[in-house]
């Protein structure tokens, strides 16, 4: 079920991302002995070397977070339109330095992928961790307001778009608190 929901998402990505477009997401079960711990769904970026693609792990021996009404939002937070696409879109920028190829910081990241996931499909699944729901939910407030804010589209007219505002998030790469609310202001000024 998974496999199909970031299919799915893959299918439709280029009506809201510009290319270059993330290549697919392999969809794998977690090992065994990984699985009976109960590990959590997790994702793993491609390698930079191209010898692995960026891989979203699944527990099909002993669900947890993956498993019932979330397993979706879970594989779009994980995968397609979240960690996946945004750190397999930046491997493909060749502007950004090695550092930021890699780097990822928990307000943007996490942000970007909280609001990827509700570009989605609309689902409440971080009640149960509120130090996390802070992180991530900072970030996709701030992904909201600058790409589908009004203020955008005011300054931008006609030149505006849903898939440039996402690939003016992304194409800096994972940037810090700080930063972004300094992009922020900068952004409101104009």
């Amino acid at each position: 079920m998974a496999g199909s929901a970031v299919r799915r998402t893959e299918s439709r990505a280029g009506e809201v991302f510009p290319r270059p477009l993330a290549p697919p997401c392999a969809v794998t079960p977690v090992p065994p002995v990984v699985a009976a711990s109960g590990a959590t769904p997790d994702y793993s970026a491609p390698r930079l070397d191209e010898n692995r693609p960026g891989t979203y792990w699944s527990n099909l021996e002993r669900p947890t977070a993956s498993a019932g009404r979330d397993l979706e939002g879970v594989a779009f937070h994980e995968a397609v339109a979240g960690h996946h696409l945004q750190l397999s879109r930046v491997q493909l920028l060749g502007y950004l330095s090695a550092f930021q190829h890699r780097r990822s910081y928990t307000v943007f990241a996490e942000g970007w992928r909280l609001y990827a996931e509700q570009l989605a499909e609309e689902i409440d699944r971080y009640m149960f961790w509120p130090g996390q729901a802070v992180g991530y939910l900072t970030g996709t407030l701030r992904m909201r307001v600058v790409a589908l804010g009004d203020q955008a589209r005011r300054w931008l007219g006609a030149t505006w778009g849903l898939p440039g505002s996402h690939a003016d998030e992304i194409d800096r790469g994972s940037l810090r608190v700080l930063v972004l609310a300094c992009i922020g202001r900068w952004t409101a000024g104009h």
